[in-house]
């Protein structure tokens, strides 16, 4: 996925909100439902809260998906981010991401 909007954040006290409200806009451009997108919002702004370094993150939206590459931060921050995306996240080498994809539609 190409990134859509980049971020360099410093170690500061509102690089969560930042991250949050940014990831909130990219989860609904990526037609994720509200509920879904605030959560999205929530989860990134928790986990880069816990940053004590800067970040950078590439936001990113395609086919129903929204996802945020984060790196800086350090080697233990971001083993211990991936944990704390409850299975969003993973890790590929300095960089972590983590994806949200919109739910599928059930036919009733």
């Amino acid at each position: 996925m190409e990134p859509t909007v980049t971020l360099e954040l410093e170690q500061s006290p509102q690089m969560a909100a930042l991250a949050g409200q940014v990831m909130l806009g990219v989860a609904l451009a990526a037609g994720l439902p509200p509920l879904s997108a605030d959560r999205a919002r929530s989860t990134v702004a928790r986990v880069v809260g816990t940053a004590r370094a800067p970040l950078e993150l590439r936001f990113a939206v395609a086919g129903g998906r929204a996802a945020v590459r984060i790196q800086g931060g350090g080697e233990e921050w971001r083993r211990d981010a991936a944990d704390r995306l409850h299975g969003n996240g993973v890790l590929d080498g300095d960089t972590l991401i983590a994806t949200f994809e919109r739910p599928p539609l059930r036919l009733v």
